[in-house]
This record gives structure tokens, sequence and C-alpha cells, in this order.
């Protein structure tokens, strides 16, 4: 009588589907509004700072940068792949190592998820605060310690047509840094759920602006782009900055996906059972709320 052992091909083919097939690799639609950084530590703050001061006449001013921190603490995600031994006797045709292939991609499928419902909810009592202490979408946003003081807000009950879109698109152009001075970030992507994709489409895509009287071009035809998730309520929208450094989510990676084991049960059916372990440590938090607006909820 033998030892049941795992075959080295399949082995090596665990190894590799996370290896190789990297969940940031993949270009998932998360990618757009929301910024990966990768920390060695279990908790992390993280730590931007303000506006720089625009040049002054008077050699005399002098000005500060505004610190703003968040801290972040990587979550534990596992994932198991079964395969019974009978499946193993029987695999002629390389499916079970193709099985493996698509690790990666689950887990980049979770963050994708993560990100968009966590875009969705915009709440402090869900998913944590923003840095400044508010809901993410909220409509008195100060950073602490700014020069500008002033309530700003990015959220709105608009329903999406192009009446609607052209006054968030235009709060979104006239918020202010912490010194006051217009951020003048570009708003390029529509974020949009299944049930709004014509409309999405209509404001974003159409050569002519849609429902006008006239054969008026459409202003957001070169320039915006939209997506859909549906990881996003049904009537919810939201504009963001997607094309800045910085986005308005942070993934923040604190251990990759990786195989932690590959273990045997002689105890279940079809000749028993292999399970590949994998794990990986990350977390979705709120970034600069200035790069997004809530059109809708």
């Amino acid at each position: 009588m033998g030892i049941v052992s795992f075959p080295n091909h399949l082995k090596a083919a665990a190894k590799a589907g996370i290896l190789v097939a990297d969940p940031t690799a993949v270009n998932f639609k998360y990618q757009l509004v929301a910024a990966e950084f990768a920390t060695g530590l279990k908790e992390s703050v993280l730590v931007g700072l303000g506006s720089d001061p625009l040049p002054q006449q008077n050699p005399k001013i002098s000005d500060h940068l505004v610190e703003k921190s968040k801290l972040a603490t990587p979550l534990d995600w596992y994932l198991k792949v079964n395969i019974t031994k009978n499946e193993l006797d029987d695999d002629t045709t390389g499916q079970l190592a193709a099985r493996f292939n698509g690790v990666a991609g689950s887990y980049g499928r979770h963050v994708n998820k993560r990100v968009f419902t966590i875009l969705n909810a915009g709440d402090g009592q869900t998913y944590d605060e923003c840095y400044d202490g508010q809901d993410f979408f909220d409509s008195d946003h100060t950073d602490p310690g700014a020069i500008y003081q002033t309530d700003q807000s990015n959220e709105n009950a608009l329903a999406l047509d192009a009446v609607n879109f052209n006054t968030v698109f235009a709060t979104a152009e006239n918020v202010k840094d912490d010194r006051g001075e217009p951020c003048e970030f570009s708003f390029n992507t529509l974020v949009v759920p299944p049930a709004l994709r014509k409309e999405a489409f209509n404001i974003a895509g159409n050569e002519w602006l849609f429902g006008a009287a006239n054969l008026d071009l459409n202003p957001w035809q070169e320039g915006l782009a939209y997506i859909v998730s549906p990881h996003l309520d049904s009537s919810a929208w939201y504009l963001v900055a997607a094309g800045e450094n910085v986005k308005p989510l942070i993934v923040v990676w604190r251990m990759r996906p990786y195989l932690v084991e590959i273990t045997f049960d002689p105890y279940q059916e079809k000749g028993g059972l292999f399970t590949a372990h994998y794990h990986a440590r990350y977390i979705v938090i709120y970034g600069d709320w200035r790069l997004a607006q809530q059109g809708n909820t």
C-alpha cells in the first residue's frame, strides 16, 4: 500500500497560480478608483501632505503643509481549493492545473468587489471614516488644521441625466484644497451600476448631447469614460478623477496571496480530499474625498 501524495507538477501549478497571475497585474476595474500601497507592518499610518503654497511677493510670509493621516489595519483573507483523490486520478487533460490558475483571479475579483462596495457605501459607520473624521461622502468636509475652513461637499442626491451630471461636474471642479485654491483635478470617469449603463453611454459616449432640442455637440464625448460595476446600488452613480496619481480609495497590502500548504483528508468521499490553503492580508480604505463626487445613492 502506497502513501497518497500530491503530484509535484500540481504543487508547482498551485504556487504558480499565485506567483504568475498576481491579482494586481490583471486589468481589474477597481484600479481606476483605488491606488495600491504595500506595507510591511500589521498597522500602518498612511500620511499625506496638503497642497503646496503658491508663490508670494512678500518674502516674510511662510506657510506650512497640512498633514493628513489614516490608520490602515489589513485583514486576513483565506481561500481553499478542494480536489478529490478520484479527480486527481481521473485527470487526463490537465484541467486540475488550470483550476489553480484562477486563484489569483479570485483574489482580484474580491478586491474589485470590496472597492466598489465600499465606494457605494461611502459612510463611516460601515467601512470606517475618511481621514477628516467624516463620512467619505459628506456635506461638511474640512481638513483639520487647514487654512481653508469652509465646509465642502462631495455628496449629491440627483438622478443621472445630462443636466444633473453637469451640476455634479461643476461641483467637482469647484472643490478647493486646504488653502482655498481650486484643486483642478481631471474628473474623467463616470462609475455606474448596470441599470444606468444606457444613461452613462448617452453622457460619456454619445457624439451629440442627449435630450437636447437641437443637434448640440456633447461636451463630454472626449475625455470622459464610464465603467459599470454590479456592486453599486441601482440608482447610485459617481464621478471620479481616475487619471490622477492618487485615487479616492486605497488598497493596502500587507501580504499578497500565497500558498500556505496542501493538506489531505483520507476520510472524505471519492478517495479523500486534497485542499490547497491560500492566505492574503489587505484592506480597502477611503483616501481623499476630493477625488470623487457622489451623484446619487
